[in-house]
């Protein structure tokens, strides 16, 4: 569900949100501490938690094609 990684000046965090049932579950792993910490945040499933998620996310999403390469789409 959670893994944090050092990197030189930051913490990165890397959440898989697939199996929490709501927003109040995120809370109590601390998932809000960790988003306004100044680390940088990986999250899987964000639609889980849209209404906890700071303004500055940046959207990016990974799409198999037929072909099986995928497509990966940035929004900022």
């Amino acid at each position: 569900m959670l893994q944090i990684y050092q990197a030189k000046n930051f913490e990165i965090y890397h959440f898989d949100l697939f199996r929490i049932e709501d927003e109040i579950e995120a809370l109590d792993i601390g998932i809000e501490e960790m988003l306004y910490s100044g680390g940088m945040c990986f999250i899987e499933w964000p639609e889980k938690i849209s209404n906890l998620l700071p303004d500055n996310v940046i959207w990016s999403y990974i799409r198999t094609n037929e072909d099986n390469t995928r497509t990966i789409t940035v929004e900022l």
